[in-house]
């Protein structure tokens, strides 16, 4: 789907880029209940990443925290198959730890969009609770499918290694 946005300020595209539009649509808070499939061991989900994310595991530069797969429901196309890894970690020397969706199909590492409750896009450095970051990772695709009902059908599973514990 390709779609623009004109922007008329910095400011404009910063309030966008960062989610704080959002926070301008009325909002409801309700509990996100949504079926989670059963935590995939860690050992399974390695099957799934590239070489190289495996590689960065086991340097321990990034942990996987979750998976998810669907489709994406692209307007005018047919749909594309998607499986996706959260990762919390560091791939870069210069960066600092964050978390990224790693997409399986295509091969690509990008930052992981996340949500915050009241609209806006989570931006905290420090790990969360592997729960909790599923939670914002959900909202994030949520969020898409308010813009675009549909783009997104996607099921989420925790990797059962980091469902034990409380950090990533």
């Amino acid at each position: 789907m390709n779609s623009c946005v004109t922007v008329t300020s910095f400011e404009e595209g910063l309030k966008i880029a960062t989610g704080e539009a959002n926070r301008e649509r009325s909002h409801v808070v309700v509990p996100l209940y949504m079926p989670l499939s059963a935590a995939i061991p860690q050992e399974a989900a390695m099957k799934y990443v590239s070489p190289l994310v495996r590689q960065w595991t086991e340097k321990g530069k990034c942990q996987l925290v979750a998976v998810s797969g669907g489709t994406l429901n692209e307007s005018g196309e047919a749909p594309r198959q998607l499986q996706l890894v959260l990762l919390y970690g560091t791939l870069h020397e210069e960066d600092g730890p964050d978390y990224m969706t790693f997409d399986t199909v295509e091969g690509e590492v990008d930052m992981a969009v996340m949500m915050n409750g009241d609209g806006t896009r989570y931006w905290g450095k420090e790990p969360l609770p592997a729960k909790e970051a599923l939670i914002k990772w959900m909202a994030g695709f949520l969020n898409w499918n308010c813009d675009y009902p549909g783009l997104y059908e996607l099921s989420y599973a925790l990797i059962q290694q980091q469902a034990e514990e409380k950090r990533p």
